[in-house]
């Protein structure tokens, strides 16, 4: 440690040495421009000292469910096709998502096991196949990825489930949060590090902490102010540059968090959050900037076959689909973000970049049209 020290001052006065020494030869030769020439020996000295910029790109989304009538279209056309269809991944939509400097974020609601579920009809019991990996792995493309497994849906689980879940995962290099077989697992946040970026993320739900799935128990993180907050000390006890809260909680199909969500997510940011993450409302609900810190309140359906909703009469939540002219429940629509996530010295800050949206019908993404990106994106933005 002290040799590493000790080369880097060696280096750096060698190189005031080199700058100071050049720049007055420079002056020597052409009086007129000393102050040229000294203005350019403080900004180079400066450029030196300045602390390096590190960033890492941060795509967040939610609902990825591979059951039902998603696994049968892929078990008949292959995984590939909810991307290949029209030759469109949201995911590529963002320009600055390149790479492995690419982190993507997700809330996978069916959980792995040979005994799926590929019925084409209304029922919540979300079983995936383990083939079904491969439709991830076509989203992730050559990025990093991490995903919730804490949302109502694991209660469908059994533990060789989450077991078989926690493999697949793991032999794709793809990062978990919120759920296991024991409280000191699920109690686990994901950590993903990247140029000089410790990001952390921890996932909740709410309603339980336990099943009891025969002689075992399935843990999974409870949506509790006091466990949340005592979580966001140990983050930062642990070194995390970014501390990111991935909760799955309150009313489906309603387009407006209340004032009992809005009190815990700015509590949670006073704690030290820096990103909010939420879902479970299938629907869009606006985000906001509280104390420079972003709070997205909905992320909306993805991979999900809710696309029927389209033409549905049920009476929830509405927006106005200028492609159908009509108002409809948007379950088929899917929001995205792209954040900036830079670190300079000690300091971080998370930056929105981009929003992207697109529509699903029989299980294949599209891009929205514009009119009604529009008249969403009027209405989120708090």
């Amino acid at each position: 440690m002290k040799k590493n020290v000790i080369i880097s001052s060696i280096l750096v006065i060698l190189s005031l040495i080199l700058i100071i020494s050049t720049t007055t030869w420079n002056i020597a030769k052409d009086p007129e421009n000393s102050e040229t020439g000294i203005s350019k020996i403080y900004s180079n000295i400066v450029e030196i000292f300045k602390p390096a910029k590190k960033s890492v790109y941060f795509v967040a989304g939610w609902d990825i469910m591979l059951s039902r009538n998603i696994w049968y279209f892929a078990k008949n056309e292959w995984y590939d096709r909810i991307f290949k269809t029209w030759n469109y991944n949201p995911v590529s939509s963002f320009e600055n998502c390149s790479g492995d400097d690419c982190l993507l974020f997700f809330n996978l609601e069916s959980l792995f096991n040979e005994r799926d579920n590929d019925i084409q009809k209304w029922w919540f019991d979300f079983r995936a196949n383990p083939k079904n990996i491969e439709t991830l792995l076509q989203l992730r493309q050559n990025h990093a990825m991490i995903l919730s497994l804490a949302n109502n849906h694991t209660i469908n689980a059994t533990y060789s489930w989450v077991v078989q879940t926690k493999e697949i995962l793991d032999s794709n290099s793809i990062l978990r949060a919120g759920v296991w077989i024991s409280t000191w697992e699920s109690r686990r946040f994901a950590v993903y590090e990247k140029n000089g970026i410790k990001i952390c993320v921890w996932a909740y739900s709410y309603d339980w902490q336990f099943v009891k799935v025969g002689a075992w128990k399935i843990s999974r993180n409870k949506t509790d102010e006091k466990i949340m907050k005592e979580d966001l000390a140990l983050m930062a006890e642990t070194g995390c540059d970014v501390k990111i809260l991935s909760l799955h909680r309150w009313a489906e199909y309603s387009i407006s968090p209340n004032a009992q969500q809005k009190k815990l997510a700015h509590s949670l940011v006073d704690s030290w959050a820096d990103l909010i993450l939420w879902g479970h409302s299938h629907v869009p609900w606006e985000y906001e900037i509280y104390n420079w810190k972003y709070i997205f309140y909905s992320f909306w359906n993805f991979i999900f076959d809710q696309w029927w909703w389209k033409w549905s009469q049920l009476s929830y939540d509405r927006i106005f689909d200028y492609s159908l002219n009509k108002r409809t429940i948007p379950t088929y629509i899917s929001l995205f973000a792209g954040l900036n996530i830079q670190k300079i010295g000690t300091w971080v800050d998370i930056t929105l970049d981009k929003i992207v949206m697109s529509t699903m019908t029989d299980g294949v993404h599209s891009p929205l049209d514009s009119q009604t990106f529009s008249w969403i994106l009027e209405r989120i933005q708090k």
